[in-house]
């Protein structure tokens, strides 16, 4: 018999790992039909449905890495921010379990982004990680990497790289591009800033080779031309620059700088060609070359009458990594709103609204806004929307200032005799410290949440609060004082009549002795958010007094030991008619609890002791103890001597009949029950009941 238990047990254990093993091999497959539909859905182009079918196959099974890597590439394209892509990338190289021959693209995708974003050394890592990955690919983000490291070791190795790479792969024109883009970035800055610059010897030599394959008169390299021409000589230059369309709008600008650096076109020709045709989005970098190249002081006067009134969207490239980190939008001249993308990964880092070019407010990471009296000088501060720690500072006038850039005059425009304003980012700003701000602020408003759509209102002063006001949508529920110290009374309308009828008196507790209940802490966490983290604060009473007549019809205390003492006076005279007491738990101890009852001249009648909830000692009119029997019911006991099951079913069913579930707490009840009287009691939510004999007597309870 035991063998063949033993023997249903192993069958029943192993049946159970099939199951689950099958329908893991289910979920697998399931997975995999899904990944090849994305993968045909991103080679034809349809991101959204290799979107879905591979956020369906993660469903099925979260760890093939290569739903990771579709889900990333049909992200990008259906124009997901680069931080986004990341993530989900990240996520496939962390499980690793690549089920195709997908893992060297995502390599190739995730280092591209990471290069994007700034990170050049783990691109690099990536890249150079084993299996080694070498293909064009490969190579162009490596050279990208090294040109935007942007030291002179790194800029050395990225022209040897191009150098070597403009034989390997002669037709890919990514490394042309690259490599005139950067390159000519570096010469317009040296011209923009009068800086002497002599060609290297192995950027004239790329330079050379590349521009035999130039002009292309197909017209679709034109801007590489452009650049290309900063570094031809004698009649190449000419030719390549007239060998442009200049119809093409998105090319004027640089087209203008470079006929006016070549000799082609005067000044006022080059202006004009600059500002009327640049649809109204200019490169910093550019606008500065033209100020720097135009030398007659009537075309300094016509850019400084542009400038002055300019509207226009301003890119700033602050690293030479050929990505505009800062965008600005001017008019009348003046910055009127800018944003600032450190990491060039889709996430605005600080979003700016100006009054006429000084800045009026401030967005953070999109989770911390400011407002400014003027700049520096903070209004009030909002922030984290959306989670627990919304919060909101006001301050003072000349009390609180907060900078992340500054505004200033451009100097090389200055010689056009104009003060044309940048916003200069401080890239290590820090977000305001909470206890900084704390300490200046006059009011403080907190989310909490004690109630829906609830939050308190803080009056400061010298970094302490000194009044709190409590709403829930706008309207007050409670209010409280500071101004006397510790401890402090909160009075609330929990009725919502318009009357404080409960008083909450909160305290500090000492934390060598802590046993305060964690649900105490939390209340007090619910009611004042960020101030209660920072003090060992509680709610040591609670009062209600709902007709204010000064008689609290409810008390209930919070021992620092953990305690908790409960007081009712039913009948509102004065006098406690009930007392509970919760002690604390202890470890390995039953947990303990007294319920005692009192007459309207407050003796007490009749008192219980519990242990873990079940009634351990009796004791009537403080001298005499009762016996105590467990009933056949639950929460049914009998005192003194045990009644049979059908006359406790019978109590029951009549007591039902008569106070349904209204029955007094501590008050004597005298039922007949066929030939037997029985004395029932309500304490807490037990009932005790008791056999009257025929010749005993009953005090009752009347009142």
């Amino acid at each position: 018999m035991k063998k063949f238990v033993s023997l249903l047990i192993s069958l029943l254990f192993a049946q159970m790992i099939f199951a689950e093993t099958s329908a893991d091999v289910a979920n697998r497959a399931t997975a995999l039909r899904c990944l090849k539909i994305a993968e045909s859905c991103l080679v034809s182009e349809d991101y959204k449905n290799a979107f879905n079918q591979s956020e369906m196959g993660l469903s099925y099974d979260d760890s093939i890495s290569d739903l990771f890597y579709v889900k990333a590439a049909a992200s990008l394209r259906l124009e997901k921010t680069k931080a986004e892509v990341l993530t989900i990338l990240a996520n496939a190289f962390e499980k690793n379990n690549w089920v195709e021959y997908m893992e060297t693209g995502a390599r190739i995708l995730y280092a591209d982004l990471l290069s994007d974003r700034g990170d050049y050394q783990k691109s690099m890592e990536i890249l150079n990680a084993e299996p080694f990955l070498y293909s064009a690919d490969a190579e162009f983000i490596r050279i990208k990497n090294e040109y935007r490291t942007g030291t002179e070791d790194s800029i050395g190795r990225a022209r040897n790289k191009i150098n070597a790479a403009r034989r390997i792969y002669a037709s890919d024109l990514r490394f042309m591009q690259c490599f005139f883009y950067f390159e000519a970035a570096y010469k317009l800055y040296k011209i923009s800033h009068n800086i002497e610059y002599k060609t290297p010897e192995i950027v004239q030599t790329i330079a050379n080779a590349y521009m035999l394959h130039l002009p292309d008169y197909s017209g679709k390299n034109q801007e590489l031309e452009l650049m290309a021409s900063f570094f031809a000589e004698g009649d190449a230059k000419n030719r390549l620059i007239r060998a442009i369309d200049a119809k093409n709008m998105s090319i004027q600008p640089l087209l203008a700088v470079a006929v006016l650096y070549h000799g082609l076109y005067n000044e006022q020709q080059a202006l004009d060609l600059f500002f009327e045709t640049s649809g109204n989005t200019i490169s910093l970098n550019l606008l500065e070359c033209m100020a720097s190249l135009i030398k007659s002081e009537e075309a300094k006067y016509q850019l400084a009458e542009r400038l002055t009134n300019i509207e226009c969207t301003l890119l700033i490239d602050e690293d030479f990594d050929l990505q505009n980190e800062l965008v600005v939008i001017y008019k009348n001249g003046r910055p009127d709103s800018f944003t600032y993308t450190k990491h060039n990964d889709g996430i605005i880092d600080i979003q700016a609204t100006c009054d006429l070019g000084s800045v009026d407010t401030l967005s953070l990471n999109d989770c911390v806004q400011i407002s400014y009296y003027a700049y520096p000088e903070v209004r009030d501060i909002y922030g984290d929307k959306g989670t627990e720690k919304e919060v909101y500072f006001e301050f003072l006038r000349k009390v609180f200032d907060y900078s992340v850039l500054d505004m200033q005059k451009h100097p090389l425009m200055e010689p056009a005799g104009v003060d044309f304003y940048i916003p200069r980012i401080n890239k290590d700003y820090k977000f305001p410290e909470l206890e900084d701000v704390r300490k200046v602020c006059s009011r403080m408003k907190c989310y909490i949440s004690e109630r829906d759509a609830g939050y308190v209102v803080y009056n400061m002063f010298e970094g302490q609060p000194v009044e709190a006001v409590f709403y829930e949508g706008g309207k007050m529920y409670a209010t409280c004082n500071f101004s006397a110290g510790l401890p402090f009374v909160r009075f609330a309308d929990y009725d919502g009549d318009g009357y404080f009828e409960t008083q909450e008196i909160f305290d500090l507790y000492n934390p060598e002795q802590n046993a305060i209940a964690d649900e105490n802490k939390n209340i007090v966490a619910h009611i004042f958010s960020v101030v209660a983290k920072e003090q060992n604060l509680y709610l040591r009473k609670v009062r209600i007094d709902r007709n204010a007549n000064k008689h609290c019809e409810f008390i209930e205390e919070y021992e620092q030991n953990g305690d908790v003492i409960t007081l009712w006076d039913n009948n509102d005279d004065g006098v406690t008619d009930c007392k509970f007491v919760k002690f604390a738990a202890k470890d390995g101890e039953q947990v303990k609890d007294l319920t005692v009852y009192y007459d309207k001249n407050g003796r007490e009648v009749i008192s219980m002791d519990c242990l873990d909830d079940i009634p351990v000692k009796l004791v009537e009119n403080q001298t005499h103890e009762l016996i105590i029997y467990a009933g056949k019911f639950d929460e049914v006991y009998w005192i003194e001597n045990q009644g049979e099951q059908e006359l406790e079913s019978k109590i029951l069913d009549k007591l039902g009949q008569e106070f349904g579930t209204e029955i007094t707490q501590g008050k004597t009840f005298l039922l007949q029950i066929e030939d037997k009287r029985v004395s029932v009691i309500r304490v807490g939510t037990k009932l005790f009941f008791r056999i009257i004999p025929e010749q005993g007597q009953v005090n009752e309870n009347e009142d």
